[in-house]
Order: C-alpha cells, then structure tokens, then sequence
C-alpha cells in the first residue's frame, strides 16, 4: 500500500502480525479442550456402577465352610457359624428353649442339669438389610378384624432380641445368610442361664471371650440345637473362690411351631391342669377379661380314619 496517510501505515503491520497469532491461540485452546476428560454420562447412560468393595458373595461367605442342612442350613468356618435361613420362614413362630446341659457344684440344687432356664416365642423378620430376632408374647390378644388389635400390638411392642447384617444372600435369592456366633458366645442375657439374681450374688463381673465358646451346632428337619459354653468372671463364685469364676454349658433349643396353632382349650378349676392366663381384648365385655387355658401336649392321631 503505496498512498495515504503515513500514520494509517504505521498500524497496518501490527494488525497484520497480531491476527495469526489470535488464530495460533484459538487452535492452542482448541487442543487443550480437545484433550480434556468428557463427562461422565449419566445413570442409566451406559455408565456402569461400580461394585461395593463390602459385599460379598454367597460363593465367598461360605466357601470352605462344613454344612448342616435341617431347619435352616448350617455353615460352619473354623470357629464361626452362619445360619441359612429360607425367607419362607421369616415371620414364624419358633420357640428357643435354654437349658441348662452342664454346670458347676455349688449353683444349686433347684437348677440341675436339664433344667430350662427360658422358654420364649420368637421369629425371624427382615428389616431392610438386616435380620432382626423379635421376642413374641401372647399374653394380650385381641382379633385382627377390631379396631383395637392395633392398640394392642402398639402396648406390647415385642422387643428385638437380636439384630443380624446380612453377609450374603443365597444362589436363588430365597435365603438370607447370617454370623450367629456372637450372639451365641457372647454375654447374651436372653440365653444365659444366670438369673440376674444369680448375677448379683456371684459379683459377675464380665463374660470372657477367651473362655467361651460354640461347642456343637445340629439342624434337623423341623428344630437345631445349639451347645456352647459360657465363662463369667465372677469375685464370689459358688466354689473354688481363688478362681473367680463360673462357667455354664448351655443348650439352645430353636423348633418351628407349626403354622396353624393348636385349638386351645379351656380350663376348669375342677380338674387339675397347669393353666395359662391371657388378656383378651377383643371380648363383648365392659372390662379386658382374662382367659385361663390349659398347658397340654399337641398328640394327633397320625391315622384319623383308624378305629
């Protein structure tokens, strides 16, 4: 450009020089945001969750374990067991037995070996991840069909006895695998057989761990029986007062009750039942009446039709 005003010239290099340089940064930028990492796409995009390091499988919960199959299928690891147990039996009516199967001199003569210590109505219920042991009493009763079945259930809430993590459920998806050896070698009240009268007496300090443990665990068809024994560390034991401690064995008793209850029967003071009370709620009467029924056996002809 040979005419004009020379200061017009004087600017006509830089803006000349200045717009390739703009274009070397524009394709710069260009690369630098080209090489950035892209958006993670969103849920259900194709995005793959990735597995919670927590869980296991079935496969690793129960892999080397020895297996017992009755009324829940038992899974024993070295000194740990775990109980299978099928959904179907989940809201069951069980009842756990405590019995006394060993003991030391000293703790009386009104509690042998043999003797039960407890007897409860229990069962199995699931509450979201976890399985929880709920301690049932029939004490209060009223129909489900009255209104006032649900002020009955809300004043005699059952009490959880136990609360279990699932550690894997089963092949199928129908079972539900637990860790039950704490709550058999552990100080669990429900199961101990020392009264807290008994505890007191003694100066029971502590359970120790170290000497108390699952001897045996054996399921059958219809019930399993748990023996473990239990160690106190006690500052006025029965006997042998330098050792300071109690030891039990115990036996636990699970047995399914069957699912449609026995037809209860009435008592009569003129023959000589033992009795069991309940409150009825539900009765047409102007008070909550209490019921008496005997305590018997459930013995069914395994033929109706014979003679």
């Amino acid at each position: 450009m040979t005419h004009g005003n020379p200061a017009q010239r004087r600017w006509v290099l830089p803006i000349l020089v200045s717009t390739p340089i703009l274009l070397a940064a524009a394709c710069v930028g260009s690369a630098v945001m080209g090489t950035a990492a892209a958006p993670e796409p969103a849920p259900g995009e194709g995005a793959t969750p990735a597995p919670d390091p927590g869980e296991r499988t079935y496969v690793e919960v129960t892999e080397g374990a020895e297996s017992d199959e009755g009324l829940f299928i038992v899974h024993r690891k070295d000194d740990d067991f775990l109980f299978e147990i099928p959904d179907s039996l989940l809201g069951r009516d069980m009842l756990l037995i405590s019995r006394i199967a060993g003991k030391m001199d000293g703790l009386g003569g009104f509690a042998p070996a043999g003797v039960a210590t407890n007897r409860q109505m229990v069962r199995f219920e699931r509450q979201g991840e976890r399985i929880l042991l709920r301690k049932y009493s029939e004490e209060a009763v009223a129909d489900d069909t009255l209104a006032i079945a649900a002020s009955v259930r809300a004043n005699y809430f059952a009490p959880i006895l136990a609360s279990w993590e699932i550690e894997a459920r089963g092949t199928d998806s129908t079972t539900s695998v637990l860790d039950v050896t704490d709550f058999f070698e552990g100080d669990t009240p429900a199961l101990s057989g020392l009264s807290p009268d008994q505890r007191r007496t003694y100066q029971v300090r502590r359970l120790d761990a170290d000497r108390s443990f699952i001897g045996s665990v054996r399921s059958y068809p219809l019930n399993l029986n748990v023996r473990h024994t239990l160690t106190y560390d006690a500052g006025a034991p029965p006997t042998d007062l330098r050792a300071n401690t109690v030891s039990l064995e115990m036996n636990q008793s699970l047995v399914l009750l069957p699912a449609e209850p026995m037809r209860p029967r009435y008592a009569d003071p003129r023959v000589g039942y033992f009795t069991v009370d309940r409150i009825n709620y539900g009765l047409d009467e102007q008070k909550a009446a209490t019921e008496t029924f005997i305590r018997r056996w459930r013995l069914e002809p395994s033929d109706p039709e014979a003679n």
